[in-house]
């Protein structure tokens, strides 16, 4: 398995594979790489769907039967990775720096890491926009 770097477990879920979302204007695919950088940001941008998304693992919905709710997941992911291309463009890029040149030592890149949740919570990126 591939540390991210975060508690959700629905970045947990997504790491298997890469993570395909639909922006309006066609699908994104993005690597276990470009997850990690921003999984503090879906943690904050994509609350209520990781929280819709365990409450289904815990009732033990059969995947098959998630179709709506895997749409969900694919909208807000793509919403957080467009909100920090575009507002928090240089932390993700000093995030995506640090972890290049700390590949086994993530923990140094934390105060990064934390700059960038800011901009993303600073900036109302994902489901934060509705509140």
């Amino acid at each position: 398995a591939i540390d991210i770097g975060c508690n959700s477990e629905l970045l947990l879920h997504l790491q298997c594979t890469d993570a395909t979302m639909s922006s309006g204007t066609g699908d994104v695919v993005l690597d276990s790489k470009e997850l990690r950088v921003i999984a503090d940001a879906i943690d904050i941008g994509c609350t209520e769907t990781n929280r819709q998304f365990l409450e289904l693992k815990r009732q033990k919905v059969h995947p098959k039967n998630m179709e709506d709710h895997r749409a969900k997941v694919s909208q807000c992911l793509a919403e957080v990775h467009i909100g920090c291309m575009e507002k928090c463009a240089d932390e993700v890029a000093a995030l995506r720096e640090c972890y290049d040149q700390n590949p086994k030592s993530y923990y140094k890149c934390q105060d990064v890491k934390i700059i960038l949740a800011k901009c993303a919570g600073k900036n109302r990126i994902g489901e934060l926009a509705n509140m």
